[in-house]
């Protein structure tokens, strides 16, 4: 199950959401209410790694996508 893990933007009063892109999810954190930034758990990183490859260029298929069509 997800937590609230940017704790340290809270703390601050910086806005964060978890964002779902239905391939991949990430943590956009409003870094001194200014900057934007993505950051992934390890749980998030697999989806994003299946549809970017390591070097983020390969387009693949996420597996929650296959998950989601019923495929494996």
């Amino acid at each position: 199950m997800y937590r609230p893990w940017p704790l340290g933007a809270t703390r601050r009063g910086w806005p964060w959401a978890l964002i779902d892109y239905y391939l991949f999810r990430v943590v956009n954190v409003w870094i001194e209410g200014r900057q934007l930034s993505d950051f992934a758990t390890a749980a998030m990183l697999p989806d994003h790694l299946t549809l970017y490859g390591p070097n983020g260029s390969a387009i693949g298929q996420s597996p929650r996508r296959r998950e989601a069509e019923g495929q494996r």
